[in-house]
């Protein structure tokens, strides 16, 4: 997967010179440059940690596909409509959107459980690795 994005950042952290010595040491055993073996890392580091925690963001603006940009255009067409239900409102086509990206979402089309946060990112910095 390639890098969607076309501006990158530099994160910073501090460690130890005999620590980095070290990873760099690891990072030649893995033939890897110590940046991105410290990317991939960080990307396995994410993978990992969210495989057990549950996290949610809210959306932005570009997280949202077509169908749901469809779906909250409409929604807002009946919201403007006074005075009707709730069941009057799903009867005309008004369906829930959810304003929150989480990373672990279940798919109701293929029955298992999908994560649009998490698992893009870490893709996303393995692809710096591996350029």
């Amino acid at each position: 997967m390639t890098n969607t994005n076309s501006t990158t950042e530099t994160l910073t952290i501090r460690i130890t010179s005999k620590d980095k010595d070290r990873l760099n040491e690891i990072a030649k055993v893995k033939n890897r440059r110590l940046n991105d073996f410290l990317q991939v890392i960080l990307a396995e580091g994410l993978y990992y940690f969210f495989c057990d925690e549950h996290v949610h963001v809210k959306k932005l603006p570009e997280d949202y596909t077509p169908n749901e940009l469809k779906q909250l255009t409409k929604n807002a067409e009946i919201d403007a409509i006074k005075n009707l239900k709730l069941q009057e409102k799903r009867d005309k086509g008004w369906r829930p959107v959810c304003e929150y990206l989480h990373n672990s979402s279940y798919n109701h089309m293929t029955g298992e459980n999908d994560d649009p946060l998490i698992q893009p990112i870490v893709e996303r910095i393995k692809a710096f690795a591996l350029e």
